[in-house]
């Protein structure tokens, strides 16, 4: 990190989660140059208290001569080196957010969560909470932000696109208070309205996507890359709760993309644990650009592991056992 040292250096500290137990404080420095990266971090997580000490460190200096990202678990530390995505400066955070629930008996998934209100065969309204697992790319946003067609007193609401931590108790906790770190490519007004506004709102921040001479956004092209992100506040999504934490889960679902699996289907406890370690998929751009559309198989569909995946996997069965979960694959 000698780079570091001998630039002008933009430190934000930020919180990750509101769960009072699992949420962190997390200090990130970028060299001022690319304060647009700390500007990504500030609109995705909350601010951390004055003067609170840092449960993590994340160092990011994309001018350096090597590509790497190096993690030490035990102190916190993360340090990004030669990349100025901003995706790197947010997982370093979030994977060590995952960690720390795993040591608390609980498990960091790479997962979005809503709360569906529905109601039941006696007229009342009852609340569902549902994670969705998947890779990145593959439909979390998409999923957790969709309204459902339902009209009131009838609601789905998105709580978090893309981290939580699913605890002994069955809660699960949020990660991101601030915004959402969307795919862009192929956004459609009509398929994803809610989305689409927000991406276009003068509010987002746009990375890897194509930008005319007259400064017009094409969502559509993969001029620079088919890794187009934005960085949403969620004020600006419709469907978007006060709340980043489900106060119950009742629903899991595997999202994959398979031609000869059904659209749904119900998993027992163990097909479930299969399911989980199999992590079927397919890859994207947001993975390897090069490979997208070739079968790809991610214990958890979470590539931001640290440990054993045979021990998350063991956890997983364990949790859904004792929280008596439905668990489903959604194609």
């Amino acid at each position: 990190l000698g780079d570091a040292s001998e630039r002008e250096m933009v430190c934000i500290d930020r919180q990750i989660g509101r769960n009072p137990d699992h949420s962190y404080v997390g200090r990130y420095y970028v060299p001022k140059t690319y304060a647009r990266i700390a500007l990504a971090v500030t609109n995705l997580f909350e601010p951390a208290e004055a003067g609170a000490t840092p449960d993590f460190l994340t160092v990011q200096v994309p001018e350096a001569d090597e590509i790497a990202i190096r993690v030490l678990p035990e102190s916190g530390v993360t340090a990004v080196l030669g990349s100025d995505y901003s995706g790197e400066a947010k997982k370093s955070f979030l994977r060590l957010f995952m960690r720390r629930t795993k040591e608390a008996g609980g498990l960091g998934l790479h997962a979005g969560s809503k709360r569906v209100t529905l109601e039941n065969d006696a007229d009342e309204l009852q609340d569902v909470g549902q994670v969705f697992l998947g890779l990145s790319a593959t439909g979390k946003s998409t999923l957790t932000a969709h309204g459902l067609w339902l009209d009131e007193p009838e609601s789905a609401t998105m709580l978090q696109d893309d981290v939580c931590a699913l605890l002994p108790d069955g809660t699960v906790a949020g990660s991101e208070g601030n915004g959402l770190y969307i795919k862009t490519i192929g956004l459609d007004r009509d398929e994803q309205p809610a989305m689409y506004d927000a991406a276009t709102h003068e509010s987002a921040i746009l990375e890897n996507v194509a930008v005319d001479a007259a400064g017009t956004v094409d969502f559509d092209s993969g001029e620079h890359t088919t890794n187009g992100r934005a960085v949403i506040r969620r004020e600006h999504l419709s469907s978007a709760g006060e709340d980043i934490d489900l106060d119950r889960v009742d629903q899991v679902f595997f999202i994959t993309r398979n031609p000869v699996m059904p659209p749904v289907a119900k998993l027992s406890p163990e097909e479930a644990a299969v399911a989980f370690m199999l992590g079927e998929s397919i890859q994207t751009s947001a993975g390897d650009p090069s490979k997208a559309g070739e079968s790809i198989r991610v214990v958890g569909t979470n590539p931001f592991i640290i440990g054993s995946e045979g021990a998350e996997g063991n956890r997983f069965r364990d949790l859904i056992a004792d929280l008596d979960l439905d668990c489903f694959v959604l194609n």
